[in-house]
């Protein structure tokens, strides 16, 4: 069931990203996936961004609170 993301991240299917807000689903227990991958997915992370071992998302996740 599709739900509103919380935090950025990366699909687990795709390997395209997702943003605050879009809609996505729990992939089993490899992360998580769009609602609806995109045709032509492209992983845009910056520099700057680390993505959690654990979750795969983009942190700040709450992995290590």
């Amino acid at each position: 069931m599709p739900f509103t993301a919380h935090y950025a991240g990366n699909c687990q299917e795709c390997g395209g990203r997702f943003d605050a807000g879009d809609l996505i689903e729990r992939e089993q227990a490899y992360g998580y996936r769009h609602a609806s991958c995109p045709d032509d997915p492209s992983v845009d992370l910056k520099p700057s961004d680390v993505v959690c071992e654990s979750c795969f998302i983009v942190k700040p996740c709450g992995c290590d609170d």
